[in-house]
């Protein structure tokens, strides 16, 4: 994690999009991401974190460091992290979607349920113009 380190990340206070998918990070390497780095990079409209291995408490990591951290995104990739319904409903209560400068979120390759389409729907910015649910199974 020395690559997400406050000195590391405090030079690039410019970065406006970050991609460290198909990286293991899990839930502590993504609250570590968030405390010791990103509130360095508060120009970050673009954050892609497919395939990182979120589990259950990484989702509120996510959710309040993307809050405290990321005021300008606008694009959010959470793929193939297989989340289930719970992690997905509580993104979806979360206020994430509500954020006026969302435009772009892909949740594919997740678990996705009716309980979390209901929670997900009524909460979708008009701003948001691609929602990605491709390959996952709503059931």
């Amino acid at each position: 994690m020395k690559c997400f380190s406050s000195v590391c990340l405090n030079k690039l206070s410019e970065l406006i999009s970050l991609d460290v998918s198909h990286n293991k990070i899990g839930q502590l390497g993504l609250k570590y991401l968030f405390e010791n780095g990103l509130q360095f990079c508060r120009k970050i409209s673009k954050l892609h974190l497919s395939a990182i291995g979120l589990q259950d408490k990484g989702i509120r990591y996510l959710i309040n460091g993307i809050q405290q951290s990321c005021p300008k995104l606008t694009e959010l990739n959470l793929s193939k992290n297989y989340m289930n319904s719970g992690q997905l409903l509580e993104f979806c209560k979360s206020k994430m979607l509500c954020r006026q400068n969302l435009r772009y979120l892909d949740l594919s390759h997740n678990e996705l349920n009716l309980i979390v389409m209901k929670s997900l729907i009524p909460n979708i910015r008009p701003s948001l113009i691609v929602l990605n649910l491709y390959n996952s199974p709503i059931s």
